[in-house]
């Protein structure tokens, strides 16, 4: 099977933040591989591979791109968390019109 590309783009608010998530499955050494937002550096997804995580004869399962979808929003919300104090945090919005 070819490597498959993948992306996913995840909304934060709080400070209003868009991540997107970007990577490379590779179906000869069925492993997952993303590239850190903050870095830009490749990185093999941590807990890829197994049965639940690798795709079927027939091609991609609505089991597996479940499970890809899952780690991708947790390795954006984890990423959010970490890197937080890096967008500025909490800010108050001026509003353009006088109350």
């Amino acid at each position: 099977m070819a490597p498959i590309k993948y992306t996913i783009a995840v909304v934060k608010r709080n400070p209003m933040l868009k991540i997107k998530v970007t990577g490379i499955y590779n179906g000869q050494d069925q492993n997952f591989y993303f590239q850190n937002p903050l870095t830009g550096a490749w990185e093999r997804m941590q807990g890829g591979g197994g049965e639940e995580t690798t795709p079927t004869n027939q091609g991609l399962s609505v089991e597996f791109l479940k499970k890809l979808t899952s780690c991708l929003k947790n390795l954006a919300d984890r990423f959010y968390e970490e890197s937080k104090d890096l967008f500025g945090g909490s800010f108050c919005r001026e509003s353009r019109y006088p109350s």
